[in-house]
């Protein structure tokens, strides 16, 4: 058996967090008293066998020693470290998750793991709200030239991405949709 991780784990922290008064939303503390938020997408990332990496430049994260994925085009948002993820990651598979998701569960990851077949371009949970392309797994080769051909086009919609993949959806119904939600300003975190 191969110890080259199956999958890389894309943490995205390079949101600028302005509606937290610029606080790295991945060191807030997490809901469960076990350290913070982007520890617990690390714990799930390591779970389910994927090698996690900082997608991003922010220095309030070295601390972590893990490896960190500046955007190679600045000023794209999402997309643009979409692209550098992809090619990091090469071959492999790679999870994108958000730092501030602090519900998502390691079962879910592995799910999108199990349901990524041969022609499947993505995995991305869906919720009334739509799909999530920041907490997803994709087929970093196949998938890097859509990104590179949208970042060209400056068509910067992170969620338009998939509407030109081949997607296979994992329906989150009921509590599971809350599994998305994620910390954007201060009424999203408990006791705030």
């Amino acid at each position: 058996m191969s110890d080259v991780p199956r999958a890389v784990c894309g943490i995205f922290v390079g949101g600028q967090s302005r509606r937290l008064g610029g606080h790295p939303k991945g060191l807030l503390a997490h809901p469960s008293g076990q350290g913070t938020l982007i520890d617990h997408v690390i714990r799930m990332a390591i779970a389910t066998g994927a090698e996690p990496v900082l997608v991003g430049d922010h220095p309030a994260y070295a601390h972590l020693g893990l490896p960190m994925v500046p955007d190679a085009r600045q000023g794209t948002g999402p997309l643009g470290g979409f692209e550098s993820l992809f090619r990091y990651a090469g071959p492999r598979h790679a999870f994108a998750v958000a730092c501030d998701m602090p519900y998502v569960p390691a079962q879910l990851l592995e799910q999108m793991q199990s349901l990524m077949g041969p022609d499947t371009d993505a995995v991305m949970p869906v919720r009334t709200t739509g799909r999530e392309p920041l907490c997803a797994l994709y087929r970093s080769p196949r998938v890097l030239g859509h990104v590179e051909q949208a970042l060209r086009a400056g068509r910067l919609v992170l969620r338009a991405l998939g509407d030109r993949l081949n997607v296979v959806e994992v329906p989150l119904v009921g509590e599971q949709a809350h599994w998305l939600d994620d910390w954007d300003e201060p009424a999203d975190i408990p006791g705030c």
